[in-house]
């Protein structure tokens, strides 16, 4: 019983793994809808051929989407929808102690259309029309009193890596004859000191958390029974030693008993 437990957690450990990212993009004209789905990227088109038209591609740190009709509603119809999400993992050096660090996300759209962009607790919702980057209100020293500047900041310590969620979405459709929408994160990060100072010496690396391969998950799988034949091997040699006809010291270690106690052992069972 404790065996299996041991086995369960070890395989339950492993898979548990953070996915790739999750993108999925969606396009209709008129009646007719198109979806598709990635880890690296997704498009998806359409045109009924009498006047709506839409399109919708997106990567892991992009989603653009756009739609046309040639006449409004309800004559003809189209909308358009992307959106991804995936884990990275932000390590920053050359300073020390705590600081901040701004996420550079951008959100455009126009004539009809949304675009979000979040970045672990970051809600990035441009203060001008059409849309915005974020890093353009972090620029020099911070006012660490301004509302605008502390819905983009996100703690961290030197040294320590720590792990986020980025998720983007974009969609177009209503009424209008047009729209478009786009939202991103373009791998850049600014750093400050905890007095929101920037920092010019500091590094930081990016880095998405891939899905594990096929190997990886073979690799502990292969290392449970490993273990376990060697737990039984072991096991095997004791009670051998323990028996009458066994109970040389000189046998513990000897080709017969190594026989005896392979696992699995092709050996007739030993009887006390």
């Amino acid at each position: 019983m404790l065996r299996s437990i041991a086995l369960g957690t070890l395989f339950a450990f492993f898979l548990v793994r953070t996915p790739a990212a999750t993108i999925n993009v969606s396009v209709t004209c008129n009646n007719s809808t198109s979806t598709a789905n990635g880890t690296t990227s997704a498009n998806a088109s359409c045109d009924s051929g009498d006047g709506a038209s839409a399109s919708a591609s997106a990567t892991t740190f992009s989603v653009y989407v756009t739609k046309a009709t040639k006449r409004p509603l309800p004559d003809n119809f189209a909308a358009a929808q992307a959106a991804t999400s995936t884990e990275v993992q932000i390590a920053i050096t050359g300073g020390t102690g705590s600081g901040w660090y701004v996420p550079c996300l951008s959100v455009f759209f126009r004539f009809i259309g949304e675009g979000s962009a979040n970045f672990g607790p970051v809600d990035f919702g441009p203060q001008t029309p059409g849309g915005g980057d974020s890093c353009s209100y972090a620029r020099g020293n911070l006012d660490l009193t301004n509302p605008i500047i502390n819905s983009l900041l996100i703690p961290f310590v030197f040294d320590t890596p720590q792990i986020q969620e980025v998720s983007l979405s974009a969609q177009t459709g209503g009424i209008l004859t047009m729209g478009l929408a786009f939202a991103s994160f373009n791998g850049n990060i600014l750093v400050f000191d905890s007095k929101g100072q920037p920092v010019p010496t500091a590094n930081f690396t990016v880095t998405e958390i891939p899905e594990p391969t096929p190997p990886m998950l073979l690799a502990v799988p292969l290392l449970a029974i490993a273990l376990f034949k060697r737990r039984q091997e072991n096991s095997c040699r004791r009670s051998l030693a323990s028996t009458s006809i066994f109970w040389l010291p000189n046998l513990l270690h000897s080709a017969e008993t190594e026989s005896l106690c392979r696992f699995p052992s092709t050996a007739s069972p030993v009887r006390g």
